[in-house]
C-alpha cells in the first residue's frame, strides 16, 4: 500500500453547482471524490447513461481517493445570460423561447439567465491517494467541472505512516459511504456537496492511519469496497 499526500492547482476558474441561491450557483470549496476519481483514473465510458453509475464504475478498484479541500482559494464572479436575441421572445414553462411556433416539451430545469460564483485560477486543494496495488501511473494534469477545468497535480508519497487503533480526530474531509463497517462516527460536520454529502471534522474510532499531524480511518474503499485487504 502507498499513500500520496495529492495538491490540486487550478489553471482556471472551476465551477461546480454546489448550492443555488436564488439564481446565484455557487461552487464551494470541495471536490467529491467521485469526480476526482474519474478524471485521476481515466474512468470515461463514451456510452451516455440515464442514471449516474458511480458504485458499478468504483467499487472494485484497488485505488482509493479521498474528497478534496480547498486550503488557499479565492472566488470570482460571473454573469450569463443564454437567452435568444431574436426579436421574438415569450416565457414558457420554467424557460425562455425565441421560437413562435408552439412548443410541446416538458419543462427543463435549465438555468438561463444568473450568476456564476467560481473558485478562482491557482487556487489549491489537498486530498490523498492510496494505492493498494502500489503500482499506480498519476497524471500531472487533469480537468474537472462543468467547463473541463484545467488543474496541475503534485503528488508526495508518504513514507512515515503509522497504523493505530482507538479514537482519533481527521481534518480531511470524508464520504461516510466508503468507511469500513466496523468504523464508528462519534461526531462531525456534514458539507452538503453532490452527488454524496461528504463530513469533515469528524471524531471516529477504529483503525487508522497516522500521517505526520493528520490522521485518516484504514480499508477506505468506494461503497466499501468489493474485496478483502491483504
Amino acid at each position: 500500500m502507498k499513500i500520496y499526500k495529492a495538491t490540486l492547482e487550478t489553471l482556471e476558474p472551476l465551477f461546480f453547482a454546489t448550492k443555488e441561491l436564488g439564481d446565484t450557483y455557487v461552487t464551494e470549496p470541495y471536490i467529491s471524490n467521485y469526480s476526482l476519481a474519474y478524471t485521476i483514473l481515466s474512468l470515461y465510458d463514451y456510452v451516455r447513461h440515464n442514471v449516474p453509475t458511480y458504485k458499478e464504475d468504483l467499487k472494485d478498484l484497488n485505488v482509493y481517493i479521498t474528497p478534496a479541500k480547498f486550503v488557499n482559494f479565492r472566488w470570482q464572479m460571473e454573469n450569463f445570460n443564454s437567452t435568444g436575441e431574436g426579436y421574438y421572445l415569450k416565457m414558457l414553462q420554467n424557460n425562455y423561447s425565441n421560437s413562435p411556433k408552439r412548443n410541446n416539451d416538458r419543462a427543463k430545469n435549465i438555468p438561463q439567465i444568473g450568476k456564476l460564483k467560481l473558485i478562482s485560477s491557482e487556487s489549491i486543494a489537498k486530498f490523498y491517494v492510496i494505492d493498494y496495488s502500489s503500482n499506480l501511473k498519476l497524471p500531472k494534469y487533469i480537468r474537472l467541472g462543468k467547463f473541463n477545468t484545467k488543474c496541475h497535480m503534485d503528488y508526495e508519497e508518504i513514507s512515515n505512516i503509522e497504523l493505530k487503533e482507538g479514537t482519533f480526530f481527521c481534518k480531511q474531509p470524508l464520504n461516510v459511504l466508503d468507511l469500513p463497517k466496523n468504523m464508528k462516527l462519534l461526531s462531525f460536520k456534514i458539507i452538503p456537496i453532490k452527488p454524496v454529502q461528504i463530513i469533515e471534522k469528524a471524531k471516529l474510532s477504529g483503525n487508522f492511519i497516522s500521517i505526520d499531524n493528520d490522521n485518516i480511518p484504514l480499508n477506505m474503499h468506494f461503497f466499501g469496497g468489493n474485496f478483502n485487504e491483504n
